[in-house]
């Protein structure tokens, strides 16, 4: 748990140490995910909540993952009965989650005026959020990637060690062929890759 801290921002560290002490659940740290950041699990034989987290994370990113996957497990346990994954009742507990930390102290400018406007109606995911995953992107590490809606159509590039063309843009998703089999595809547009050229 200490590790984990240490990757979050500094004026989060003791607000989340508080609610990792409140609340019962494994947390792991995995290798980076393409598909996903983070995730929550309830295991009904041992009656134990699991958080995972990408460990490659800028520490924002991953903060604000961590307060989304704890919303999940807040809601499982207020509400045992079957309710949507990101319905009313997690929408709630994610904004209850992340009052304290919607401080300048926490999140830098511009990045704390687009999590404040994201808050108001809290969405799946930050990626379905065009200006805060561009906001929140600030702070990653820079790569050689970058995002399939950057790229110009027809051009060629690998996702998941298979080549692949960007044919369109649809809202957030991509329309995409790949190569080698000439199967569509609908890749979310801010998924990170390598350009290879049309």
């Amino acid at each position: 748990m200490v590790k984990f801290l240490e990757k979050l921002p500094p004026a989060a560290r003791s607000y989340v140490g508080q609610l990792l002490q409140q609340y019962d659940f494994a947390l792991r740290l995995t290798r980076n995910r393409t598909s996903k950041l983070g995730d929550y699990r309830y295991h009904r034989h041992s009656g134990r909540h699991t958080i995972t987290l990408n460990r490659d994370l800028n520490p924002y990113r991953l903060l604000l993952t961590f307060m989304h996957e704890l919303a999940h497990l807040i809601v499982s346990e207020e509400h045992p009965h079957r309710v949507r994954p990101h319905g009313v009742e997690w929408q709630a507990a994610f904004r209850r989650l992340m009052q304290p930390l919607l401080e300048p102290q926490v999140f830098p400018e511009p990045l704390l005026a687009e999590l404040v406007r994201h808050m108001r109606k809290p969405r799946a995911a930050a990626g379905a959020d065009p200006a805060l995953w561009q906001a929140l992107a600030a702070y990653d590490i820079q790569d050689e990637k970058q995002p399939l809606q950057q790229l110009p159509a027809g051009e060629r590039f690998i996702f998941r060690q298979r080549l692949y063309e960007k044919i369109k843009l649809r809202r957030t998703r991509v329309l995409c062929r790949e190569v080698a089999s000439g199967r569509l595809y609908l890749i979310p547009g801010i998924i990170k890759v390598e350009a290879v050229g049309g």
